[in-house]
C-alpha cells in the first residue's frame, strides 16, 4: 500500500483498485479514485484484525461498474481541528535544495497525517520548486509522534509508516494503531523542495487543502487550517 501511494499507477483494473479501496465517509466502499491516506490506514486496521466493512480487494472496479455499492455510512463530521504552520529550515537545505518545516497545532488524537505542499513563484520568482524527498528528525523534543517511538527500538524500527508521492507531490505518515493528542506546536516533519527550471526569487509556500489530511485513531477527519502559508527567498546559482 505505501508503495501504491508513491508509485503513479493507471486506473487499470487489480492492480489500482486493490489499493484504491475507500471512499467517501457517505459512501466508503465506493473507491474515490484516488490511493491516499485513509487507504493506508484501512490496510493497517486490517493487518491489526479489525474487519473491514466492505468488498476484498479488486471489486472496486466491479463497483465502477455497477455491482453494487456496499454498506454505506453517515457523514462523518470533523473529528477536530489542525493547524498547519510552514517555516523555512536553513540547517536542513542544500545546494539545489530548499527544505520547509511542517509544524502542527491543536489536533487531537492524531494518528495519520498527509501533507501536500505547492511553491507558488511571486512576482520576482522564477522557476520551480518540487517535491524532493520528507525526512523527520525524530529526535526533535517537539516531533508529533515522539511518545509514540517504543522504548529501545533499533534505528528505522516502524513505529511510524510513511510513504513520499514524488510525482503527486504528497506525504503520508501514519502510526500501526491509537493516536497522539498535539500539545502546543508540534513538529511533523520537514518537506524537500528541489530547484528546477533555475528557481530563484521570492516564493510561496502553502499546503493544498485538497491533498492535506488529518486522521483521528478511529478514521475520522481532522479538520485542516492553516496559518497563511510561507514566503522564502531562493537566491540565485552562484
Amino acid at each position: 500500500m505505501l508503495d501504491a501511494f508513491a508509485t503513479p499507477y493507471p486506473p487499470a483494473p487489480c492492480t489500482f483498485y486493490s489499493a484504491n479501496i475507500t471512499g467517501s465517509f457517505s459512501n466508503p466502499c465506493r473507491p474515490d479514485g484516488t490511493i491516499n491516506l485513509d487507504d493506508i490506514l484501512a490496510v493497517l486496521n486490517a493487518f491489526a484484525g479489525q474487519p473491514y466493512p466492505c468488498y476484498p480487494p479488486c471489486t472496486g472496479f466491479l463497483l465502477e461498474m455497477g455491482a453494487g455499492d456496499g454498506p454505506a455510512g453517515g457523514e462523518s463530521p470533523p473529528a477536530a481541528t489542525g493547524t498547519i504552520r510552514l517555516a523555512r529550515n536553513y540547517s536542513a537545505g542544500s545546494p539545489g535544495l530548499v527544505a520547509v518545516d511542517v509544524f502542527l497545532s491543536g489536533a487531537s488524537d492524531l494518528r495519520g497525517y498527509q501533507i501536500s505542499l505547492e511553491a507558488l513563484a511571486g512576482p520576482q520568482g522564477h522557476g520551480r520548486l518540487e517535491l524532493d524527498d520528507f525526512v523527520i528528525d525524530p529526535d526533535r523534543t517537539d516531533y508529533v509522534y515522539r511518545d509514540q517511538i517504543p522504548s529501545g527500538a533499533s534505528p528505522g524500527a516502524p513505529y511510524v509508516y510513511t510513504s513520499v508521492d514524488r510525482v503527486g507531490g504528497r506525504i503520508a505518515v501514519a502510526l500501526p494503531q491509537g493516536g497522539a493528542t498535539v500539545a502546543g506546536e508540534s513538529y511533523v516533519g520537514t518537506v524537500v523542495m528541489r530547484r528546477e527550471a533555475g528557481a530563484q526569487g521570492r516564493f510561496y509556500i502553502r499546503h493544498r487543502p485538497e491533498h492535506t489530511l488529518l486522521r483521528d485513531s478511529g478514521g475520522r477527519a481532522i479538520e485542516v487550517t492553516d496559518n497563511g502559508g510561507a514566503d522564502i527567498d531562493v537566491p540565485g546559482a552562484p
